[in-house]
């Protein structure tokens, strides 16, 4: 009979879901812990969501970070007395185990003339360009929570390491780009998914104890987690399309909300000088650069602000006087109805395949 280990999760959004579809069948989930005190009292597969305050209220054996926000839920563990042999760090464990960046500059290094179209842009990228589908095959480059600093270093590693034939470089933007730095934000934690290949941090500190962690988080994975016959960890990327959520007005507001509630002018002006820098990069290896920005729901773009919007077609329309360079805009589109968007803002695959296959018609090959 196998033994019953009864955990906590905490976090209740999209990762939480993919951590409760890849556990094993003896585990058992006791309730969801939440920072926002809106879902409390509310319902998750069965599970209550309570305050992070009730967690002495539990006989738990783990308790699974199941967040975004990974390092500071780790740390408001750590000062609520939570054992840390006792925590699990999914997002983190994943990134470490599996370093996708890795694996795709791997994948590039083995057929690096195979690509005539370079891809880096922010999460909207990453289901939003299927690279395989372009007419000059592409190489997808983007990450979730990439910023402008890092599009413009893995360019600039690849051209200046490897024999390539790109031809074209899509940079993939959304309208708070300009406003947005990786290493300076609580998503600053992805910044060593780049760092042991490009060796740079920009403004984050790298000093982590996360290696230190990885024998804990090993054990508690190689318990709590599915793994293929092949010995990797199971891990769902399912996407559920927006058909089948609910308050989609809500969650569009508070993203947009969220999204649009940046106002750092250094930061702006650094990035400006980023894309510039980018620009003569691609114009230096005489490849032709394609801004684009990706379709977003309109229950996310009904509600984007026009501040921040205006201020990026200014710096846009500001550079284009300086660059040469093709601009592409479909954030408004009404080509994607809600099944092609698995949150209010990015598309899923089957989106990202008809959206290339839109830009197939309108880039200047």
């Amino acid at each position: 009979m196998s033994i019953i280990y009864n955990i906590v999760i905490f976090g209740s959004g999209s990762t939480a879901e993919k951590v409760t579809e890849n556990l094993n069948s003896n585990i058992n989930i006791l309730c969801y812990l939440d920072n926002n005190h809106s879902k409390w009292g509310s319902v998750l597969n069965n599970r209550s969501i309570v305050s992070p305050s009730k967690i002495n209220e539990y006989e738990y054996d783990y308790i699974v970070i199941a967040s975004q926000y990974s390092n500071e839920i780790y740390s408001q563990l750590i000062n609520m007395n939570v054992c840390k042999e006792l925590i699990f760090e999914y997002l983190n464990f994943l990134k470490i185990s599996y370093n996708s960046f890795e694996n795709k500059i791997k994948a590039f290094q083995n057929e690096p003339l195979k690509y005539e179209t370079l891809i880096t842009g922010i999460s909207y990228f990453v289901t939003g360009i299927r690279g395989e589908y372009l007419s000059k095959i592409g190489i997808n480059f983007a990450y979730d929570s990439q910023d402008l600093y890092y599009d413009y270093h893995i360019a600039k590693y690849l051209l200046e390491n490897y024999l390539n034939k790109f031809k074209y470089g899509i940079i993939g933007l959304s309208y708070y780009s300009f406003q947005y730095d990786l290493s300076l934000s609580s998503l600053k934690d992805n910044v060593k998914l780049y760092y042991p290949r490009l060796k740079t941090s920009h403004n984050a500190n790298i000093v982590s104890n996360d290696y230190d962690r990885l024998p804990i988080n090993k054990n508690i994975a190689n318990i709590i987690l599915k793994i293929t016959n092949e010995g990797r960890y199971k891990f769902n990327n399912k996407l559920v399309p927006l058909t089948e959520q609910n308050n989609l007005d809500d969650i569009g507001m508070n993203q947009a909300f969220l999204d649009c509630g940046k106002s750092y002018p250094k930061t702006v002006e650094e990035n400006k000088i980023i894309l510039k820098e980018y620009l003569k990069l691609l114009k230096y290896f005489s490849i032709k650069p394609i801004i684009v920005v990706c379709p977003t729901s309109k229950y996310y773009y009904r509600n984007f602000s026009k501040k921040i919007r205006n201020e990026f077609l200014d710096i846009i329309s500001e550079i284009k006087k300086e660059f040469d360079f093709q601009y592409i805009d479909y954030f408004e589109s009404e080509l994607f109805d809600d099944s092609l968007f698995y949150d209010v803002s990015h598309l899923t695959y089957e989106g990202g395949e008809k959206f290339t296959k839109i830009l197939n018609q309108v880039i200047d090959w």
